[in-house]
Parts: structure tokens; C-alpha cells; sequence
């Protein structure tokens, strides 16, 4: 029986992407050309570090990424990241750049994460070092600026029998200040909080992203309220501490299918 060898679809579940807890004291003030990573959500948070920093040979900096099966497509889900002001009482959304990163690990690597410590004169740096170090492939891919597409709406429209407004996803906002029903802002907000899905291969086998935006909105990161990163604190960070953290709002994850194809 003949066999489909060019595409095997494989899903895996969605796993969420999103910054580390605390960006916006980090980054807050520094320039908009630094950008902010993103890491795979865990049950203690989004890690920045890697797993493997603590073993011979790794950098102890050494960023977390996601892993992911090399040549497959993975299907990626962006979030609408906006905010609400309470004075005056309005929506405020910024547009944000990705850029996907992509790391190879390679075959010394899973030896050294096997524990595998000894070493021969022959695999010395130089005569002045007794320490392997490891070196891990990275290329910068894509950059997606998601944006959704022309004349889209954002209002739901949708009710029940009795006209109360229906919702189309939990949400990530204060029950107080959106309504089922209300004003233009509450429509805005339980509308649509995704953009179009997109289809990347992975050209590598770990998965990374950072974001971005424009200098034109302000040289530098600023998380108050009201401010062009208003909307990125109130989605992804606690809003100046005035919101819990989110766990479930991030770029969203998954592996669709692999490809036996360039």
C-alpha cells in the first residue's frame, strides 16, 4: 500500500510562549532596539534560563527556547495585545514585530547533557583551558508583524436568546472594566484576540522569539499607563502590578505536520 510521505500530519498540544515574570522592571527605560525574549510557559513560570546552563561546557546565560521537531510546520497563533486606560476610559493596542530564531543542537550536545565529563587532550581549546565549550548553532528567521486583514472587524455581534452578549474566549482582562454588555470598548475587547494563524517550518530543532515595535511610538521601553507598552504590561505582566499574571496569554505553539519536502 503506497504511503503519503509529503505530509504526516503529527499535532502536538499548543504550548505558550511569553516573557519571563518581572519584563517590565527589566526592560523598562531601556532602548526599543533590545528586544523583549519570549520563553516557553511552565508550571514555575516562564524560564529564561535553560535547563542544561548548569552543566560543563553551557554558557550560563544560555536563553530557553522551545523545542521542536526539525523540518516539521509548526502553526503559531499571535495575540491582539491591548489594553484599557481608566482615565480617560479607552482601548489602547500597539502592534508588535516577531522574529522567530532557531537553534541546532548538536550530537556533542546530548553527550554533555548525558553527564559525560571526560575528556581528552585531543578535544582541549587550548594549552590554557581544561573545558570543552560547547557551540550551538543559532540563525535569526522570519519577522512577522501579524496584522489582521483589511476591513476586519473586531465587534462579535453574537447573543443569545435573550440578547445578553455572548463570548467568544476566556480573556485575559479585569471583569470590572469589560462588560458582557456596555460600551464600544467592551465590543472591541470580546471580539476576536488572535490574529491569522501562521505556518512556519522549523528550520532548526528549538524554537525561539523576541519582540519588537517602532521607535516612532518612543526610544525606549515604557510600561505606565497609558504609554505605547501600556497594552504589553496589561496582557502579558500584571499592569504595573495591578493585574494578576496571565499564564494562558501568550504567542501561541504547536507542531501541525511533517514535511519530507524543502
Amino acid at each position: 500500500m503506497s504511503e503519503n510521505t509529503l505530509n504526516d500530519p503529527q499535532p502536538t498540544i499548543w504550548f505558550v510562549m511569553r516573557p519571563q515574570e518581572g519584563f517590565e522592571q527589566i526592560y523598562a527605560g531601556r532602548s526599543v532596539d533590545i528586544p523583549i525574549p519570549l520563553h516557553p510557559y511552565k508550571t514555575d513560570g516562564a524560564v529564561p534560563l535553560e535547563s542544561e546552563r548548569r552543566r560543563l561546557g553551557y554558557e550560563a546565560h544560555l536563553s530557553a527556547y522551545q523545542q521542536v521537531a526539525r523540518g516539521s510546520t509548526v502553526m503559531i497563533l499571535f495575540p491582539r495585545i491591548q489594553g484599557i486606560t481608566l482615565d480617560p476610559k479607552q482601548i489602547v493596542v500597539t502592534d508588535y514585530t516577531y522574529q522567530l530564531r532557531w537553534r541546532q543542537r548538536p550530537l556533542e550536545d546530548t553527550r554533555l547533557s548525558q553527564g559525560e565529563k571526560r575528556y581528552s587532550l585531543n578535544n582541549l581549546v587550548s594549552a590554557y583551558s581544561t573545558t570543552k565549550r560547547l557551540v550551538i548553532p543559532c540563525s535569526q528567521g522570519e519577522v512577522i508583524k501579524p496584522a489582521y486583514p483589511e476591513g476586519g472587524r473586531l465587534a462579535r455581534g453574537i447573543f443569545t436568546m435573550d440578547a445578553v452578549r455572548l463570548i467568544d474566549q476566556q480573556g485575559v482582562y479585569d471583569d470590572a472594566k469589560y462588560g458582557p454588555t456596555g460600551d464600544e470598548f467592551a465590543n472591541n475587547a470580546l471580539g476576536a484576540t488572535g490574529y491569522p494563524v501562521r505556518y512556519v517550518r522549523c528550520d532548526g530543532d528549538e524554537l525561539g522569539l523576541v519582540l519588537y515595535r517602532d521607535a516612532e511610538l518612543g526610544a525606549t521601553w515604557d510600561f505606565a499607563e497609558g504609554s505605547a507598552d501600556w497594552p504589553l504590561a496589561s496582557t502579558f505582566g500584571t499592569a504595573g502590578g495591578t493585574e494578576p499574571i496571565n499564564p494562558g496569554a501568550g504567542v501561541y505553539v504547536c507542531t501541525v505536520a511533517r514535511s519530507t519536502t524543502p
